[in-house]
């Protein structure tokens, strides 16, 4: 899969169809079709396509158990309807309607994650580096994501912002249910792994604990995804189950579950199955007060990093891209540097697609 210059858009207006079935497409061309995305304001809540785990989600609850052409081909229809509706990029309060809505700075933080996770991929670079090295720079990814978090959770009261906040949180919650989290959780290091999955789960719980403190946890609230986020990471949990990750790991989901319910949200705002993971995951136990750092958040993180930093959490180590030229030659089948077609500016800035 060859190397390409980007189209530099971060709209999501068309399939791309250089991932195979299994992958979850991301849409990097433009469509004139399309608002400006110069004239969205960072916070203001659009529309995006149904993705691509949610239609898996669907099918894997039928009876139907469509192969993995078949359930591309389906989620390719919708996409195209979808499309034809024009709803992609819209305000989502001009299409009440669709539940399928994240903030705009979160979508680009979304798609930035998505198209990164392909820079860490040896296989798309024709290149052979370690056994795990793709697992590891999908772990490099999400600690980043996590440091994003820290950053804007720990700052001082009239600096914070809940809509930077959320905006993290919402693109953590889409993007670890896209990625292959069995070429993530099997890396070689289990008890880094199982630490990651617990601080997740002190994540979206210390973000939901100052939604409530704002008085934002509620079916009304301004953060129109809640419902969507909170279920996404309660979808990503119950998946992990299946690749040995165990319940001591994941006791923080039927808080998520008590949130969920203290919100008074619908199940059918949330993705595909949340009806029965709340049920699955309901518990006794209310969310107790809302209070600063309920969830211990400062020491659960720096113990994190203190445990599991080399010396410090994230990073760009295993961002092919960020390689020397003479780097990727060594790695390379062929001993030539798969990116020669393109300048040092467009790789330095991520103009870089697969075709």
């Amino acid at each position: 899969m060859p190397a390409s210059k980007r189209q530099k858009a971060s709209d999501g207006s068309s399939v791309d169809s250089s991932k195979d079935a299994s992958s979850s497409p991301t849409p990097h061309k433009n469509d004139t079709r399309l608002r400006d995305p110069k004239t969205i304001a960072p916070h203001e809540y659009i529309c995006i396509h149904r993705p691509y785990f949610d239609v898996k989600l669907e099918e894997f609850d039928s009876e139907k158990h469509l192969d993995s052409e078949q359930l591309f081909e389906k989620y390719k229809n919708g996409f195209d309807e979808e499309k034809k509706k024009g709803i992609f990029l819209q305000p989502a309060g001009e299409h009440e309607d669709w539940k399928w809505v994240i903030m705009w700075d979160s979508w680009k933080m979304f798609c930035d994650w998505e198209r990164r996770e392909l820079y860490c991929n040896p296989d798309l670079f024709g290149m052979y580096i370690y056994n795990d090295w793709c697992g590891w720079g999908l772990q490099e990814l999400l600690e980043n994501l996590l440091v994003a978090f820290n950053k804007e959770i720990t700052k001082r009261p009239y600096e914070q912002s809940l809509h930077r906040m959320w905006a993290v949180i919402s693109a953590l919650g889409i993007w670890i249910n896209q990625i292959d989290m069995t070429i993530w959780s099997l890396n070689g290091y289990a008890e880094k792994t199982y630490a990651t999955v617990r601080m997740v789960g002190c994540t979206i719980l210390t973000a939901l604990n100052a939604l409530d403190l704002a008085g934002e946890l509620k079916s009304d609230s301004k953060f129109l995804d809640l419902g969507l986020v909170m279920s996404e990471f309660l979808n990503w949990a119950d998946g992990l189950e299946g690749i040995g990750i165990e319940d001591e790991d994941l006791k923080w989901r039927r808080h998520v579950v008590a949130y969920f319910r203290k919100a008074g949200i619908h199940p059918s705002n949330g993705v595909c199955g949340t009806s029965e993971l709340l049920k699955r995951y309901n518990s006794r136990k209310d969310t107790k007060e809302a209070k600063n750092n309920r969830w211990d958040w400062d020491s659960e993180f720096n113990k994190y990093r203190k445990d599991y930093g080399t010396p410090q959490l994230g990073g760009t180590h295993y961002d092919i891209t960020k390689f020397t030229r003479k780097e990727r030659a060594a790695y390379a089948f062929d001993k030539k540097d798969p990116l020669a077609n393109l300048s040092q500016k467009d790789i330095r800035e991520g103009n870089l697609d697969f075709e």
